[in-house]
């Protein structure tokens, strides 16, 4: 329901003196796009699902400024309020330095590069406060559950690195991942050894107990290709 408010929030908006910019808000979740009145060429699309979180790009720094001088009170007549300190206009475009300029997004650090081509392109990385905090959480997993059975343990630990690995394993972020599932090996080798006295695994045993349990590997999942946005106007 907050979503179908946020939508109808967006749909008055329009664009800086009618000039053509390419407006996309993207969030987490379904796909529910609107087109913008009078704006010839230009969508809309917001699929905020579950977390009512967007990023809008524009083409002309005159359309982000006005957007955001009219966000504020235009979600305030929907009884919504937006969070200021995480809001902000960024400048983002292949045509500033490359690796520059980052923003955060649903636990994403978007950044631009360029590819194996030397094409600019959009690069994504776990970010780092997302990453530090799920090791965080790992570790006070670790604490509770190293002393269970060893099955158990590996089938939960699997699990959840499923979860991760389907989240973050997008094109890109494999060296995160990596570092990720490295990081992770140390804190469950640490918690294993804590099981008794004195040490129970060297490293060379603990990797040997990794491919018993046939431990889950960092590796990406492919994305299903999203839907063109169609381009109208409404009548």
């Amino acid at each position: 329901m907050r979503n179908r408010v946020l939508q109808r929030a967006f749909e008055r908006l329009e664009l800086h003196e009618g000039k053509l910019s390419r407006v996309v808000l993207r969030g987490r979740g379904g796909g529910n796009t609107a087109l913008l009145p009078g704006a010839v060429g230009n969508t809309v699309r917001l699929c905020a699902g579950r977390l009512p979180y967007f990023v809008a790009a524009f083409q002309y720094q005159a359309d982000a400024d006005r957007f955001y001088q009219e966000l504020s009170p235009r979600l305030a007549k929907f009884g919504l309020e937006l969070s200021a300190e995480k809001t902000r206009v960024l400048a983002f475009s292949a045509q500033h330095d490359l690796g520059k300029t980052s923003f955060d997004f649903l636990g994403f650090e978007f950044r631009w590069g360029r590819d194996r081509k030397d094409t600019p392109r959009v690069q994504r990385r776990t970010a780092r406060k997302k990453f530090r905090n799920s090791l965080k959480q790992f570790t006070a997993w670790c604490q509770v559950k190293s002393r269970e059975r060893m099955t158990d343990l590996f089938k939960e630990l699997n699990a959840k690195l499923r979860g991760y690995y389907n989240y973050f394993g997008v094109l890109g972020n494999s060296v995160s991942l990596k570092q990720f599932f490295y990081q992770v090996q140390r804190i469950l080798f640490k918690w294993l050894n804590r099981r008794s006295h004195k040490e129970s695994y060297t490293w060379a045993g603990f990797q040997e107990l990794l491919r018993d349990f046939q431990i889950e590997q960092p590796h990406l999942v492919a994305r299903p290709k999203t839907s063109k946005m169609r381009v109208g106007t409404r009548a």
